[in-house]
C-alpha cells in the first residue's frame, strides 16, 4: 500500500542499506574529503609560505573550482565502495526515465520558489539581521573565464553530487527503512545545516524536501538533478551575470 498517495518504495529498487548505514556513510562522505581537501591546502600554504585564508579566498576562481571537483570526486568514490555493487548507479537512481518525469522538476522549482519566498519573507520579518548574510558560494566576482568555472561548479557538478549523496544514498536509504516524511525531513535538514547558514538552511532544506517527493515520486535521481540544476542557474545568473546585490 502506498504511503500518503505516493508510489511505494520496492525491494527491487536495489535499496539494501539501513538507515544508520545511510546517515553514517553520507555524513563520511560529505565531510571527508572537505577535511582531506583542507588538510592539502593548509600543507600547500605552509610550503609555499602563504596565508592559508588568502590562498582560498573568494577571488581564486580556479582553486575554488578544483576544490569543488576533488570533494564531488572524493565523496563519490566514498558511496560507491560502501555499496560495493556493479550496479551502483541503478541503486542511487540514475535509471532509465520517463521525459515526463523528469518534466516534473519545472512545477517542483515553482513549488520550492513559492514556499521558499513566503519562508524567507516570514524569516526576514523575525530576524532581520540573519537574513541579510550573504551566502557564502565559495567564488567571488568573476569574469570571463572564471565565469565558467563558476558555471561548471555551481550549476552542474554541485547538483550532481550533492543529489547524488543526499537524494539518491541518504534519503533513499532513510525512506527503505521508514517512509516517506521522516527520510525527506531527516534528509533536508542534514542538506541545509550542511550549508552552514541559517537563512540559506531555510531554503536549502525546502528544495530538499521537493527534491525528495521528486525521487520518491519517480524512483529516478534525474528530476532532483535538474531541480538542483534550475535553481542554482537562476543563482548563478543572479549572482555572476545580473550582479543582484553585489
Amino acid at each position: 500500500m502506498a504511503r500518503s498517495g505516493m508510489p511505494e518504495q520496492h525491494a527491487n529498487d536495489g535499496i539494501d542499506w539501513s538507515a544508520g548505514k545511510a546517515l553514517g556513510i553520507g555524513l563520511t562522505a560529505f565531510l571527508l574529503p572537505q577535511l582531506i581537501v583542507g588538510f592539502v591546502l593548509a600543507f600547500y600554504a605552509q610550503t609555499q609560505n602563504k596565508d592559508l585564508d588568502e590562498l582560498v579566498s573568494n577571488e581564486n576562481i580556479a582553486l575554488s573550482f578544483g576544490f569543488t571537483v576533488a570533494i564531488s570526486i572524493l565523496g563519490t568514490a566514498i558511496v560507491w565502495l560502501a555499496l560495493n555493487r556493479k550496479d551502483v548507479w541503478r541503486r542511487l537512481g540514475f535509471v532509465r526515465t520517463k521525459l515526463d518525469d523528469i518534466g516534473l522538476a519545472v512545477p517542483g522549482y515553482v513549488v520550492y520558489f513559492v514556499l521558499a519566498l513566503m519562508a524567507n519573507l516570514a524569516f526576514a520579518a523575525a530576524f532581520p539581521e540573519l537574513a541579510d548574510q550573504e551566502q557564502e558560494t565559495g567564488f567571488g566576482s568573476a569574469t570571463g573565464q572564471e565565469l565558467v568555472l563558476a558555471f561548471i561548479s555551481l550549476v552542474l557538478i554541485a547538483p550532481l553530487y550533492e543529489e547524488l549523496l543526499f537524494r539518491g544514498f541518504v534519503f533513499r536509504g532513510i525512506a527503505k527503512a521508514t517512509s516517506f516524511w521522516p527520510a525527506a525531513v531527516a534528509t533536508s535538514a542534514l542538506f541545509g545545516i550542511a550549508h552552514g547558514q541559517i537563512n540559506v538552511a531555510i531554503d536549502t532544506f525546502l528544495v530538499g524536501m521537493v527534491a525528495s517527493w521528486l525521487v520518491w515520486r519517480t524512483k529516478s535521481i534525474y528530476p532532483a538533478i535538474l531541480l538542483h540544476v534550475i535553481k542554482n542557474f537562476v543563482a548563478y545568473m543572479f549572482i555572476f551575470v545580473l550582479e543582484v546585490g553585489a
